[in-house]
């Protein structure tokens, strides 16, 4: 999907360590996942297993982002 990049924070959020091993994705403010087509690729026959692959690419981030919220559900 290319190299993370974002709005990032100086420092580790209130928390958590300096030290521990995610700190560098921790400074992040949002995480955004996904590709580029050109237009004309949105009507051509490889377009939707394009974007079922890349959905399937970004499901562990997305499973990795909101495993700590599944058990705040009300």
């Amino acid at each position: 999907m290319g190299v993370l990049e974002g709005e990032r924070l100086t420092r580790v959020p209130r928390g958590f360590s300096k030290d521990d091993p995610a700190a560098e994705y921790l400074k992040y403010r949002s995480f955004l996942a996904g590709r580029e087509f050109p237009a004309a690729f949105a009507t051509s026959p490889g377009f939707y297993p394009a974007l079922v692959a890349t959905f399937k690419a970004i499901m562990p981030l997305v499973r990795f982002l909101t495993e700590p919220l599944a058990g705040k559900r009300r």
